[in-house]
This record gives C-alpha cells, structure tokens and sequence, in this order.
C-alpha cells in the first residue's frame, strides 16, 4: 500500500504544467504625436514553452475622444469595432500585438485603452495591460517636424534596397529609434532599431505593392510616409 501512495504521488508531481506566454513592449505604453496621426504602440506576445497557446485577448476599456478610434493588431488589424480576438501562439515563437489609436485631425487630445489577455489552457496566465496616447500642437512638435524633415528616404521605387538617413541629431534627442514598416493592410512586416545616420533596409520576400513606414522613438512618431516597392 506504501509503495501505490508513492507511485501516485510520482505520477501527480510529474504532471506537466501548463505552457504559458508574457507579454513585452517595444519602448513604452504611451505615444504622443500630432492631430490626425496614427499612433502605434508595440510590444510581443512571447511563448517560451514547448506546447501551442490560444490567448484570448479583449479590449475591456476604451476611453477616447469621440472622433478617435482605436484597433486590435495581431497578424492582422481587426476594424475598430472588433473588441475581442483569439490568436494561437506557437510554441517558442512571438507575435507582435500592436495598439492602434486612429486620432483627429480637427483637435488634440488624449485616450487609452485596457487589454485583457488570458491563456485558456491556464486561465491563471493572464496579462492586463494600459495603452495611451495623446497629441497636440505645441513647439516640441514642431521641433520634431524639423528633424522627420531632415530624415531622407530613397530611392522612391524600391527594387532591392531602401535607405533612410538621419540627421545626427536625431541620435542626441533619441534613446531608442525604431524604424517599423507596414503593408497596405495595416501588418507589422519589418521592425529594427536604428543605430546609424544610414540604415538600409533589404526588401528581402516582400512583394510588390505599397508599404507604408514609421519612425518613431520614445516621444512618439518621428517621420512616417509611403514606400512602393517594384
């Protein structure tokens, strides 16, 4: 009888544990920019574990201005009016979950947004986590328009390569400097920090058609405009 107690007791302690996820941002939670720009904020959905996980990831609270909108990203943007999303992560993998503020371009303002994320194989696993983002009209933004003017992007058509290059300046105001870039439909294709005045960016397998970039640093949106890649 001694000896069954113990093999039971060998089975429940070997029992594996439920695989779970973390989440990490970018830089910060909050991004400031100015009226009418789309602010994004970053960060991955990481599973470290050696089993697929399923999150459920919901948008429990959203308090914006009225002629804001805002949007759950994954693989893919859901429309504004989407508060709920399932999103299987496979194991050691990540995916970039990104919050999306559509604000006005008639007034400033500010906003934010709670997600709930929770792993329904472990319901214990769950990550709530706060975006903001506000914009407004003030001589720090103009200063920050004068450097995304200085930025040069090139060639206009993009077969192989695109360079960015940035003023030295840029460096001194700026801890981190991402460069993201998104296809027509909104999806995170390529991200990288930006250490030197000239960053190339190899077009690798994307296809033909119109991306769109960001530049962006801690403050927020630095320089953002189209690509069209041949």
């Amino acid at each position: 009888m001694i000896r069954l107690f113990t093999f039971i007791g060998l089975i429940i302690l070997s029992l594996p544990a439920y695989a779970q996820f973390s989440y990490d941002l970018w830089t910060t939670n909050y991004r400031t920019g100015l009226p009418g720009e789309t602010l994004i904020i970053l960060g991955d959905l990481v599973n470290n574990s050696g089993e697929d996980i399923t999150i459920h990831i919901t948008r429990t609270e959203e308090n914006v201005p009225g002629d804001w909108e805002t949007a759950m990203c994954t693989d893919v943007c859901q429309i504004p009016s989407i508060s709920q999303v399932n999103y299987t992560l496979l194991w050691g993998e990540y995916q970039t979950y990104s919050m999306y503020f559509y604000t006005s371009p008639l007034n400033e303002g500010s906003g934010d947004v709670t997600i709930r994320m929770v792993n329904l194989a472990d319901t214990t696993n769950v990550i709530t986590q706060e975006f903001f983002a506000s914009t407004e009209t003030a001589v720090s933004n103009s200063q920050v328009t004068d450097l995304g003017n200085q930025v040069m992007v090139f060639p206009t058509l993009v077969n192989d390569v695109i360079n960015f290059k940035l003023p030295p300046t840029l460096f001194i105001r700026s801890e981190d400097l991402r460069l993201n870039i998104f296809n027509a439909s909104g999806n995170l294709v390529h991200s990288t920090f930006v250490t030197n005045e000239l960053t190339q960016i190899s077009r690798d397998n994307l296809s033909t058609g119109t991306y769109f970039f960001s530049l962006q640093d801690e403050s927020g949106v630095i320089k953002s405009g189209k690509l069209m890649f041949q």
